[in-house]
């Protein structure tokens, strides 16, 4: 059972593929082919998921949670990441083509600022998950709307700065 102290996952439990498809499968409701975990796996999508010692076998943290592969972030990337946080989906830097610093300074650092996600570290692992927070699940939407605007249209000043 995992323990969680202070915004910090202590008590890490890995799975198999075949028990990850399974809690995936209960929190979509969709299939999923062991071929599509393994492709996630390769391209860095499963937060955590790592190639079992002595072994060939990837085994997956059970605190992880299906990767937001339905992500649209070419448009507003922080909308994309809140509603892959707020549907419990994991969103990593991978997902979105970024390097983990570009990812977490651009996007996550933003939301966090605006109290909308929380990063969850895990002790002694260099992973972190992010959560939704309380602000996030209880403000209107179209509060949250207005939010990701603005941070968006920060995006794109910044961006077009540092173009010339």
């Amino acid at each position: 059972m995992k323990k969680i102290i202070e915004e910090t996952i202590t008590d890490i439990q890995y799975i198999s593929i075949d028990q990850y498809i399974e809690k995936i499968k209960d929190q979509t409701g969709k299939p999923l082919l062991k071929r599509t975990v393994k492709e996630w796996f390769e391209k860095g999508y499963i937060i955590g998921a790592r190639i079992k010692e002595n072994s060939n076998e990837i085994e997956i943290p059970n605190d992880t949670r299906a990767p937001y592969t339905r992500r649209n972030g070419k448009n507003n990337p922080y909308k994309s990441v809140v509603n892959g946080i707020k549907n419990n989906y994991e969103v990593t830097a991978n997902l979105y083509g970024m390097t983990n610093d570009m990812f977490y300074i651009s996007i996550i650092e933003p939301l966090i600022k605006q109290k909308l996600i929380k990063r969850i570290p895990v002790k002694d692992q260099t992973y972190v998950y992010y959560r939704p927070t309380p602000e996030l699940l209880t403000s209107s939407e179209n509060y949250i709307k207005q939010i990701l605007k603005n941070l968006h249209l920060n995006l794109n000043v910044n961006v077009l700065c540092q173009h010339i």
